[in-house]
Order: structure tokens, then C-alpha cells, then sequence
């Protein structure tokens, strides 16, 4: 939770960075297991469940959309995949509303930002403003399994097997006049990208 901890071979680690170029802001987040390889398959299932919603979340940007309903997207597929893991007990997923208010309990910071001279650019705009042609966002969608009130009632025996665990991927979107671009797709997020990342990496 905190920059002072130390980094347990076993452990996921989550980094959300980015820097500046002529003037214009970057901000991504990836995922790894500090080992280079995920411990179990508690930690894969999650993560590949994240990577498939943001991989979904990315293809509906496009001009017309709003980060309030990209949020609603995520929150379907969050929900669905909490409950195909076992983490959630299953029927929760009963409406749109209710969808949103189970993924707020695991992923509290909505679902992306707008991005440009500031990290999080253009504050005045409503999330509920239509994305237009030119404008870059975050795609962001997270999950933190914790051990808090608001998400105990959901939880089942399986699902607080994974708590302490945590992933969130972000990229940044260029939204296009015919959907969209990732402006940050060469950085690795695949399971496998980031094993052979690590592998190298350990290496050196």
C-alpha cells in the first residue's frame, strides 16, 4: 500500500506512471508479479479477467460515447467476471444500477480521465459530455479485493482467498473519427509480454 514497503517475491505490484513530452501529459498503469512470474492461478485469473475488460472497454471508445457510460460498460463486465471467478456471490448483476454500485464497492475511481497539458485535463468537462474526434482519455478499469465492509456481504469463501490482491491496467486512447487508437499499446500487458518481460529483466 505504501512506497516504504518491501517487495515480497509473492506479491503483485501495481505502478501507476507516466512523464511529459513538448508540453503533453502520459499516464499509464500496469500490473506485474515482482517475481516475473505469477505466483498462482488466483493471480492470473484475475488479472486476465481485467485485461478482457479493459480490452472490451477500449473497443467501445469512439466519438459519441461518454466516460459515464464506458463506467457502465465496465461495470457489467466487472461484475460478470467478479462472479465467474467466485470471488462475488452469484445473481448480484440484477441491473444496470445495481452493476454500478458493486463495481464502485472494487473499483472506487470510475473508469478513465480525460488527458492532455494535465494529467487529469479539462476538469469542467462532465463525464457525461460526448467523447469527440482528438480528444485522448484513460482507460482504466481496476479491482482491489480488501478486507472493508462494503465488500464482505459480496465476498464468498473463494473470494476472500484473494484478498490483498489488486490489478488495474490503464492505456491511453486517442479517440478517432471511426473509434480509436492506443497510444500506449507497446508498453506489455499480455500475461505472457509480461513473463518474458520479466524473465529478461531478472537477467540483467
Amino acid at each position: 500500500m505504501f512506497n516504504s514497503n518491501k517487495c515480497n517475491p509473492k506479491d503483485l505490484v501495481l505502478v501507476d506512471a507516466g512523464c511529459e513530452f513538448f508540453g503533453y501529459c502520459s499516464d499509464i498503469t500496469r500490473t506485474w508479479p515482482v517475481s516475473g512470474k505469477f505466483n498462482d492461478d488466483k493471480q492470473k485469473s484475475l488479472y486476465q479477467m481485467m485485461l478482457q475488460v479493459q480490452t472490451e472497454l477500449i473497443k467501445e471508445v469512439g466519438p459519441g460515447i461518454t466516460l459515464d457510460q464506458l463506467f457502465r460498460i465496465m461495470s457489467t463486465h466487472l461484475v460478470k467476471g467478479l462472479e465467474s471467478l467466485g470471488i462475488i456471490k452469484q445473481g448480484l448483476s440484477s441491473s444496470t444500477s445495481a452493476n454500478s454500485d458493486i463495481a464502485l464497492r472494487f473499483c472506487p475511481h470510475h473508469v478513465g480521465h480525460h488527458l492532455g497539458m494535465d494529467v487529469h485535463d479539462t476538469p469542467t468537462v462532465e463525464r457525461s459530455e460526448p467523447l469527440q474526434p482528438s480528444m485522448v482519455i484513460t482507460i482504466e478499469p481496476g479491482v482491489y479485493i480488501r478486507n472493508v465492509p462494503s465488500q464482505k456481504d459480496l465476498l464468498t469463501k473463494v473470494g476472500k482467498e484473494f484478498l490483498g490482491m489488486a490489478v488495474r491496467i490503464e492505456d491511453d486512447v486517442l479517440v478517432t473519427t471511426d473509434g480509436q487508437t492506443v497510444l500506449s499499446q507497446s508498453c506489455p500487458k499480455s500475461i505472457e509480454d509480461i513473463e518474458r518481460w520479466g524473465v529478461v529483466s531478472s537477467r540483467n
